[in-house]
């Protein structure tokens, strides 16, 4: 099923962009591949290499070069995040928020992941009324290996005027694995979900 992934991830792209064309010049999709989870000082995995404009990290600054370029126009930032460093498995981010700096406003921001069955899980945030912050806690899942370029992706689609120099986002994530308690409670509903199962069967067997 993930060798499809890569053409679902496309569609989601065109179709996110569809959503806002109407409001604002079309968007061109800009790819990013610096993204890498490290190992933090305190434990998980910190995200580094996301951002761009004036967060001091990689990315792209824009800059006025003439009248024209005063102008609002949509943007949609893709970036692709090396998991090489962590182990296949489920992990999770809390309280994750990400600042707009200059004419940046934000329309959607999206953590997504593919699971070992293909499947695609979206971790949508939480846009500010003003557009100015996107929030987010979620899990993903680390596939290895994946057949697609990136099996770990954020999302980042809004405005900017191009016109206003020290202008892009930036965001301090971390990502750790469950609690062991987050185990249990699950572990705990599997069995009830089991032992229900069961009842039922008893009480309405099979007919042959």
């Amino acid at each position: 099923m993930l060798n499809n992934a890569f053409a679902a991830k496309a569609l989601t792209i065109a179709a996110l962009c569809a959503c806002c064309a109407n409001a604002v010049q079309a968007a061109g999709v800009t790819i990013y591949n610096t993204a890498i989870f490290n190992p933090a000082p305190n434990g998980g995995y910190q995200l580094d290499g996301f951002g761009r404009g004036d967060t001091s990290k990689p990315g792209q600054a824009f800059e006025a070069s003439d009248a024209r370029s005063f102008a609002t126009q949509a943007f949609f930032d893709t970036w692709n995040i090396n998991v090489s460093l962590l182990s296949p498995g489920n992990y999770q981010f809390n309280s994750t928020v990400v600042f707009a700096t200059g004419s940046v406003l934000f329309t959607n921001v999206a953590f997504n992941s593919y699971d070992e069955l293909g499947n695609r899980n979206s971790v949508l945030f939480e846009i500010s009324a003003d557009g100015k912050q996107a929030s987010g806690s979620g899990s993903f899942s680390v596939v290895k290996p994946c057949p697609v370029q990136s099996c770990v992706w954020i999302d980042v689609f809004g405005t900017q005027d191009l016109g206003v120099a020290q202008t892009g986002y930036g965001a301090s994530l971390i990502a750790q694995v469950p609690e062991p308690a987050s185990y249990a409670l699950w572990l705990t509903g599997l069995a009830g979900l089991t032992a229900w199962t069961g009842r039922v069967r008893r009480k309405h067997p099979t007919q042959g």
